[in-house]
């Protein structure tokens, strides 16, 4: 693992609370800097609060909830797609949310009166299809509101999702990350790293809730595994403990 990509602890969270902040935060940059445009701000000026939002596809998930609260530090209203069980979870960190067990039209048209249609950017984190993204940008052109760039970023990389509706579509490979030839994503993850660590220390970013498995030891790798798998953390993160330092 090459280290300028390895993520400093913060000082104000524990080593349980680090352990879940590294691949979701990584990939949250790169969708909100490198897929949708947004200028990586200084930590020490953040920008204030703008009249537009970004629609960040499943709030909950660890890269979605990394993502809302960087676009709110970086000055954006957030709009995030959840069920209601995540309801409050998405809330507490300032996003409007809407259901997306809904049928489609149905988000279209919840997305469009929450926003006003004041978006050019969404950002699914958690590898989905295209679909509600194609119909949204859809929408904006036919309002009249899509006449600038539209953005699209996915963790889904496999798929060959293009650009549709006038949006550009970034697919986000994180496999490579820290391989030591790859240098030029490797020095974009590097870019991040401050910002991360920053917003952090500063409060404005919190770590993910936690579940942990076992006392300790690689077996029990194996039955955190097994933990995720089958839904018992929810919206938690799983951590298995390898050794006490």
């Amino acid at each position: 693992m090459d280290a300028d990509v390895t993520i400093p602890k913060p000082k104000n969270i524990t080593i349980q609370q680090a352990a879940t902040v590294g691949v979701g935060a990584e990939t949250a940059c790169l969708g909100l800097f490198n897929g949708l445009g947004i200028e990586m701000p200084s930590v020490d000026n953040l920008p204030k609060e703008k009249d537009e939002w970004v629609v960040i596809l499943g709030g909950a998930s660890s890269v979605g909830k990394f993502a809302i609260q960087i676009a709110v530090a970086c000055g954006f209203k957030v709009l995030a797609s959840c069920s209601a069980a995540s309801a409050d979870i998405v809330r507490d960190l300032d996003a409007a949310i809407f259901d997306y067990k809904k049928p489609l039209e149905e988000q279209v048209k919840d997305v469009m009166a929450t926003t006003g249609g004041k978006f050019s950017r969404v950002f699914d984190a958690v590898a989905s299809s295209d679909a509600l993204a194609r119909a949204l940008f859809k929408e904006l052109n036919k309002e009249g509101k899509g006449q600038g760039q539209k953005y699209f970023a996915t963790t889904n990389d496999w798929s060959g999702i293009g650009d549709f509706e006038g949006g550009k579509t970034y697919p986000i490979a994180l496999g490579v990350i820290g391989r030591p030839d790859e240098k030029e994503p490797n020095e974009r993850i590097a870019q991040f790293i401050p910002l991360i660590v920053g917003l952090i220390e500063q409060d404005k970013v919190a770590p993910s809730a936690y579940d942990i498995v076992g006392q300790g030891g690689f077996e029990d790798v194996i039955e955190a595994y097994k933990y995720q798998q089958k839904g018992a953390g929810g919206a938690n993160k799983v951590l298995a403990k390898i050794q006490d330092k």
